[in-house]
């Protein structure tokens, strides 16, 4: 079942953020060592401040995606779908497809369009978000750096 989570979802949803961060590094702009060290309230915040949807199955959180919208004036037509998170062990059963239509379709009420950066090397999470109508405008190299390794991601829109 996909809900939108709240802040009463904190714990889970931290604990799921923290799995991402550390098995998929080149996946996020954060890291496990900045936010393993946050308060429970924090995570709480991120759920209040942004909406982001989880799938959850048995009461458990097996995948997350989150989405803002700008604010500012000039750009408070755009949107960005960020944070988006399967565990391994449900991966191949549609759970990001999901994910990414429940977003769509918040984001469809609130903004005229969306984009994402993808790490160029998650091949599977590139071929979602085409098959979900995204289509890349660019890609930024050497946009992280993790252990001395750069990895590369790809920008990609969806205009409604």
């Amino acid at each position: 079942m996909i809900r939108r989570l709240g802040p009463e979802d904190a714990a889970a949803y931290a604990e799921i953020r923290l799995e991402g961060l550390r098995l998929a590094p080149d996946a996020f702009g954060s890291d496990t060592e900045t936010e393993s060290g946050w308060p429970l309230e924090k995570f709480s915040e991120r759920l209040t401040s942004n909406t982001v949807f989880g799938y959850e199955e048995d009461g458990r959180l097996l995948g997350v995606a989150g989405f803002f919208a700008h604010t500012s004036l000039k750009r408070c037509h755009r949107g960005v779908l960020w944070g988006m998170y399967v565990r391994n062990e449900t991966r191949g059963r549609g759970i990001g497809a999901r994910l990414v239509e429940a977003v769509l379709a918040y984001a469809r009420e609130h903004v005229e369009q969306v984009q994402l950066d993808v790490s160029v090397d998650k091949v599977a999470a590139l071929g979602l978000y085409e098959r979900c109508g995204f289509r890349r405008y660019g890609t930024e190299p050497h946009t992280l750096k993790i252990g001395g390794r750069y990895f590369d991601t790809h920008q990609m829109v969806l205009i409604f």
